[in-house]
Parts: structure tokens; C-alpha cells; sequence
């Protein structure tokens, strides 16, 4: 099988956004800083990354993607559905795709 590259997205995350993403714990994260304030991520505030990070998401990824398809450095091999003309492939060939950084922050979360 060969190995072809990809849509690559990577994302820069400050570190709280980073530790309340990767946070999966039922009662919610708690961060401790140096100076010895503790604070508790609420249900609010990691909601409020997780909306951050999908705008940027939704905002930056299908533009990107559509240029790339737009300029031939991707195609795409997978059937698409129109409501006119129902089912359609298209065959693709290799694909060379360099991805920029998309930075995600949410200001207003950070102290």
C-alpha cells in the first residue's frame, strides 16, 4: 500500500485551552499557579474553549481545503451527492499538500 500525504491541520493552543481540551475528568479541571491561586475550570469556561476552537475550525479549514482543490493540489476521490444529479465519483491522483498553522486562542479565557 502506498502512502500518500494528507490534509494536515496543526494548531497552536495556549496552555490552558491545551489542559481543558485534553481534560476528560467528571468533576472538571483544576488549574494551581505559582503565586498559589487555584482556579476550577467550569462547565461554562471549557465550553467556551471547545467554541473557540471549532469557529476557528469551521472558519479556516474549508477555504483552505476548497483552495487546494481549486489550484489541483488535492482531489477529491470520495462520491458526492448533488440534489440535481444524485451520485458522482471522481478519481484522484497522488496528493502533495502543505498545510499552514491555524493558531487557536480564546482570549478572553486566559488570565
Amino acid at each position: 500500500m502506498a502512502k500518500a500525504p494528507v490534509p494536515q491541520l496543526y494548531m497552536t493552543l495556549i496552555q490552558k485551552a491545551h489542559a481543558i481540551l485534553c481534560d476528560a475528568s467528571r468533576a472538571g479541571l483544576c488549574l494551581y499557579y505559582p503565586g498559589g491561586d487555584v482556579e476550577q475550570v467550569t462547565p461554562q469556561v471549557r465550553a467556551d474553549v471547545h467554541v473557540a476552537i471549532t469557529t476557528g475550525l469551521e472558519r479556516e479549514w474549508p477555504p483552505y481545503i476548497q483552495g487546494l482543490i481549486d489550484r489541483g493540489a488535492i482531489q477529491t476521490n470520495w462520491p458526492r451527492t448533488t440534489p440535481s444529479t444524485g451520485p458522482a465519483t471522481s478519481q484522484a491522483g497522488p496528493v502533495a499538500i502543505s498545510m499552514p498553522s491555524l493558531s487557536v486562542t480564546a482570549g478572553k479565557l486566559i488570565r
